[in-house]
């Protein structure tokens, strides 16, 4: 249990991390603290939807609840939770109710393991209030079916009806000597499950116990309670001990008699309620959703989930509902809002952190543009919008830039016939697509395109001949020339800057340059990393020697070296002036003279947003600012004198141009989307609320940091 719990401090301590700003060692802190919604679930565990359906609180096992806005698709608030230990039976999974939205949809209420329930400001995360059961621990919260009452249950069997509003007690109940785990209610009675299996039914008028439900073989940690009063609907988890399957169970309420019992039907149930028309039950299980008719025959299953384990919550008068995955080892992969009288999916909301991969400048300089997970974005720097130059989706390992950075390079496969593609190449400066290839094979996935557009490349499986080869095609698709792919672990391909050069690139550290005008004119360069190109030289680094080195792409000579000392570096690049080059890796930039072959100085990255794996670098044109990217789906610029952050570029995932970038000092530029819901700000510990961020306005924001 010591081990679990460290392992689970640590976690949450590293994701608090990733999520919000970080403070380098040496620095002082900043009175304003920027935090950047990341659009990623986390394993959910709980979800609840806010009154008006806007707004879906998730909870995570990770410790972490995001806000949803269901209209705009976007994370609108984040903060570190807890798990109430009273309620942490099951060692294996986290079935408890512990979430929901307040009634002034500005709070949701959260079950705290000190026995209380916290209310937190959805955006900020800040302790507004509690609630407090003096000698209790709250073990169980929900509302009724028409929200007029916030139910509480705790360990020793109280029950409190409160007023939504003002949280003040309305009536009490009492279950001498049972623990509370879960409840639900209409307009007269009141439903409780305790920790023996049993259901208590309780005249609300009365406070009397007119009835025990028994038949459950595990805690029934979800109910529900039809209108009328006729009907319950139950649903239990697997036992602790995994002996059992999770059942869901139909009750009549005349006579306590179970109308139906899932059996063996699923093996994991999490939640069971009505509809708000009391006309079907809805079963969140292992693998989806199912819905029942009121006697238990099975309507339809709806499994549009990838992932398993499914928490739903309806959309409070409607008969829509949202629904996500707890998929236990892997992320949640979305929410999705599903109407139930069709029982079709209304609206996907997709879960990604949206890596960025990759930086360019444009030809022009005039914009600055990100390959995003599937979508490759341009921020105009006169504008300041941003716009989605993606035709359509590709798959990730079909993106790749030409080696001048003028074109990229991708697949569209065809809608009518998947297994049918078309190569294309957008041209950076115009966003035209200037070349267009019809591939019939969905096999076939281009890997990199010549800078004069003539030569195209891709790997394959030859069957005849029992080994991997490259292929190179012309314009046409003609085949122009094999590469027998090295055998020693992965092999990359990219062309040169010479447009009949190829660059072979092995997972062990071996290069191959080799010519496509005759393959038996090639060198080996063992121990070697490619770290970028400087006209039609190759810039790599040789481990041994601790040397880098210019390698002629077309003699495959060494025409410069570089002596360099404690650097272990992933990126070059040269300054427009050609007297210095830059190397990047992970938080540390170091610059040489490339004249005098000397060490100039070495800058320390104190980056605050882009936490995790960085993926790219970039050097601004005017030399001022250094550009990193991570996986966690942030920009974020860095003075180059100095290496301390000033500013972060947040931008929604997928096809969408909703974005924010905002400066350590509040300068912003952004959509109304984004200010108003993809960062949350706070200065001298105050949260800001985003109309007062109004007057930090600045445009052209981007423009000033790369070009003036």
């Amino acid at each position: 249990m010591i081990l679990k719990r460290f392992f689970l401090i640590f976690f949450l301590l590293s994701f608090q991390t990733a999520c919000s700003q970080s403070t380098p060692v040496g620095v002082a802190p900043s009175a304003v603290e920027i935090t950047p919604h990341i659009m990623s679930f986390g394993v959910a565990i709980d979800v609840s939807v806010s009154k008006s359906g806007k707004d879906i609180a998730i909870a995570s096992k990770e410790g972490i609840i995001s806000i949803f806005r269901t209209p705009e698709e976007i994370a609108s608030g984040q903060c570190l939770f807890e798990y109430p230990k009273q309620v942490e039976k099951f060692y294996y999974q986290l079935p408890a109710k512990i979430l929901l939205f307040a009634n002034d949809e500005q709070n949701i209420l959260v079950l705290s393991p000190k026995g209380n329930i916290d209310l937190r400001d959805k955006r900020s995360g800040d302790l507004t209030g509690k609630i407090n059961i003096p000698g209790e621990r709250i073990t169980a919260l929900e509302f009724d079916r028409k929200r007029r009452y916030l139910l509480v249950g705790t360990e020793k069997g109280k029950i409190q009806l409160m007023d939504p509003d003002r949280y003040t007690v309305v009536k009490r109940f009492n279950v001498p000597g049972k623990e509370i785990i879960s409840l639900a209610a209409n307009d007269k009675t009141l439903l409780c499950g305790d920790q023996e299996n049993n259901i208590h039914v309780i005249d609300m008028a009365t406070g009397k116990i007119t009835r025990v439900l028994k038949g459950h073989r595990s805690w029934a940690y979800s109910l529900d309670i039809s209108m009328d009063g006729k009907y319950a609907v139950s649903g239990a988890p697997r036992n602790r001990e995994r002996t059992l399957f999770g059942e869901a169970l139909l009750w009549d309420l005349s006579n306590g008699q179970i109308i139906y019992r899932s059996q063996q039907q699923y093996l994991q149930v999490l939640r069971t309620k009505f509809t708000a028309d009391d006309t079907r039950i809805v079963i969140g299980h292992l693998y989806g959703l199912a819905v029942h008719s009121t006697d238990g025959k099975l309507i339809k299953s709806i499994e549009p989930f990838e992932g398993h384990d499914i928490f739903f919550d309806f959309i409070p008068g409607s008969n829509a509902f949202a629904a996500s995955t707890a998929d236990y080892g892997f992320d949640t992969r979305s929410i999705k809002i599903i109407h139930a009288e069709t029982l079709s999916v209304g609206q996907t909301i997709a879960s990604t952190a949206a890596p960025i991969w990759n930086m360019r400048m444009s030809p022009d300089g005039s914009r600055f543009i990100f390959n995003q997970d599937q979508a490759l974005k341009s921020f105009n720097l006169s504008t300041d919008e941003i716009n989605d130059l993606s035709p359509i989706a590709w798959a990730n390992s079909s993106l790749g830039f030409s080696p001048d950075d003028k074109f990229i390079f991708f697949q569209k496969r065809a809608p009518d016939d998947q297994r049918k593609t078309n190569w294309m190449v957008m041209d950076l400066a115009s966003g035209e697509i200037v070349a267009s290839r019809p591939v019939n094979s969905n096999l076939v996935t281009p890997q990199c395109i010549g800078p004069d557009l003539q030569y195209a490349g891709y790997k394959f499986y030859d069957e005849d001949q029992k080994k991997a080869i490259f292929q190179v095609v012309d314009d046409k698709m003609n085949p122009v020339q094999k590469i027998a792919v090295n055998g020693l672990g992965y092999s990359g391909y990219e062309f040169t800057p010479v447009p009949r050069t190829i660059l072979e690139s092995s997972e062990n550290q071996m290069l191959r340059l080799i010519s496509l005008e005759d393959t038996s004119h090639y060198a080996t360069f063992r121990g070697f990393k490619k770290l970028g190109f400087d006209g039609n030289s190759m810039i790599v680094y040789e481990t041994a020697t601790r040397s880098v080195k210019w390698v002629s792409c077309t003699t495959f000579k060494t025409e410069r070296e570089i002596g360099v000392d404690d650097l272990d570096p992933v990126k070059a690049v040269v300054s427009p002036g050609k007297d210095q080059i830059l190397f990047w890796g992970g938080l540390t930039v170091q610059i040489y003279d490339i004249q005098k072959k000397e060490h100039v100085k070495t800058i320390k990255l104190q980056a605050r947003y882009a936490e995790g794996t960085l993926e790219d670098f970039l050097w601004s044109p005017n030399g001022k600012t250094f550009v990193i990217c991570s996986r966690n789906g942030v920009i974020e610029f860095l003075d180059s004198s100095t290496g301390s952050s000033k500013a972060m570029l947040f931008a929604k995932h997928l096809q969408s141009n909703d974005y924010i970038l905002m400066t350590n000092d509040l300068d912003w530029t952004g959509t109304s989307n984004g200010i108003a819901y993809m960062v949350g700000v706070r200065e001298d510990g105050e949260f800001i609320a985003p109309k007062e961020l109004a007057g930090h306005q600045t445009k052209q924001l981007l423009k000033a940091m790369l070009l003036d």
